[in-house]
């Protein structure tokens, strides 16, 4: 595997105002908050969270929708945190999104063809020959036939969705595709070959993804590393098997142990309280979890955040 940065990411936070009305005072949400992760070229890092743990303001934040409002974001070693939306633009098609639902992604009233040939005429400068040629080549790729081009997507079954998707995903020739619960739409049998073709792409174009899902088995098969969000905050970080074998953090043990509690509805907490995350939930939790928040701790491969192993400092107790 090459030591060649796709993404690094370096106390990233997105806060949101909320405008409360003419006659009330603007609020500020703070949805992520100190996010720092690294990866590689080729290699997986997954996701894991309940609703509204961040992740999709993450991907948000990848993709180029939103703009960080501090922290550093490198793609391919060079800071986009604060393009403008025309440089935006061209840095952040080096990151691509599959979403869940393959068919509510895609224009019902497009062809294959259609679809995949508007990045290139908005983006990039090839001709109609060349864009003809590229939208072959990747259609190739992800298991489909050029004469597929001319037809609407309501004309394929899930699974050949998901392919088009991938296949407008991979059109750009990024360096990493942000995968958001790819599989949840479909059956058992078509996951495999999903999943077998995304393997497939990342080995021979030297792909990295991102993948968000709550599939413990694929989060095993697919991604070196995990990366556990609680309330925008990471909770625990590092090798995929050694999290998944011996998670650390209670919030972690929590979500592997109980996979329906990871997509329970909430209460959509900000992020910026000064205690643990998960304080208010964790079965053991001390005074200082809910007016410190925790250190970083380092237990075997693993980042972790809990004062059950950060040293404290008395002194410092009940602050902020």
């Amino acid at each position: 595997m090459s030591n060649n940065f796709s993404i690094s990411a370096s106390g990233l936070s997105k806060c949101y105002t909320i405008d409360r009305g003419l006659f009330h005072k603007n609020t500020q949400f703070l949805a992520l908050n100190n996010i720092s992760f690294t990866l590689l070229e080729g290699e997986t890092l997954g996701v894991l969270g309940e609703s509204g743990a961040g992740k999709s303001t993450l991907a948000k934040l990848l993709v180029g929708e939103e703009i960080a409002s501090s922290g550093l974001l490198l793609i391919d070693n060079k800071d986009v945190t604060h393009l403008n939306i025309h440089k935006r633009l061209i840095e952040h098609r080096k990151i691509r999104m599959v979403y869940q639902d393959p068919y509510a992604s895609l224009n019902p009233s497009l062809t294959i063809i259609e679809l995949l040939d508007e990045p290139l005429k908005n983006i990039t400068k090839l001709n109609k020959s060349e864009r003809k040629s590229r939208i072959i080549e990747v259609l190739n790729l992800v298991g489909l036939k050029s004469e597929h081009g001319r037809r609407l997507p309501h004309m394929f079954s899930p699974g050949e969705r998901q392919r088009i998707a991938i296949a407008r995903a991979l059109i750009l020739d990024p360096i990493c595709i942000v995968l958001d619960e790819p599989l949840s739409a479909l059956d058992i049998s078509v996951q495999s070959q999903i999943i077998n073709l995304m393997l497939e792409l990342q080995e021979n174009l030297k792909l990295s993804f991102i993948l968000i899902s709550y599939n413990l088995p694929v989060l095993w098969h697919m991604c070196d590393k995990l990366m556990v969000l609680c309330r925008g905050q990471i909770v625990e970080y590092g090798p995929t098997i050694s999290i998944i074998d011996n998670p650390q953090h209670p919030y972690t043990k929590d979500i592997l142990t109980n996979s329906s509690h990871s997509q329970n509805n909430i209460q959509v907490t900000d992020a910026s309280f000064c205690g643990c995350v998960y304080s208010d939930r964790c079965e053991n939790a001390l005074d200082i979890c809910s007016t410190k928040q925790p250190e970083q701790s380092i237990i075997d491969e693993q980042i972790v955040y809990c004062h059950k192993f950060a040293s404290i400092n008395t002194e410092e107790d009940g602050l902020c």
